[in-house]
């Protein structure tokens, strides 16, 4: 029985090294969990208001439908990589760069529904 202790004491620390490490991933989870919230209420709280500001109508409608399928999460992976086409090549353009943050965070939102859309098809990154 003596002869068994230290067995037994190893498979003790193995343990609660286990649970340790189990413990540590639970919280990483939790952590990650929690910013993914907050990057999706980022997103919606502002994906409006960018949309708004980067309609042109009537000068380029075909921009203006596809900022609106980005809000309504309709866009086909092509029609997504258009889009972002479109946007990078008007804000090489603008004149007023007040409105230049609106175009990074537009092609910012473009590029995060194109790597959705790829996950989606089961195209790798």
């Amino acid at each position: 029985m003596i002869e068994a202790l230290p067995f037994i004491a190893i498979a003790v620390s193995i343990l609660g090294l286990i649970l340790q490490y189990f413990a540590f991933i639970v919280n990483i989870q939790t952590r990650l969990s929690t910013v993914e919230t907050k990057i999706d209420l980022f997103w919606k709280a502002i994906e409006t208001n960018v949309i708004k500001m980067l309609k042109n109508y009537p000068t380029n409608i075909n921009k203006d439908v596809l900022l609106d399928k980005l809000v309504n999460h309709e866009l086909s992976l092509q029609e997504a990589q258009l889009l972002r086409t479109i946007l990078i090549g008007d804000m090489n353009n603008i004149q007023d760069h007040h409105n230049q943050l609106a175009y990074v965070l537009g092609i910012a939102r473009v590029e995060i529904e194109i790597t959705e859309l790829k996950k989606k098809n089961g195209n790798c990154l």
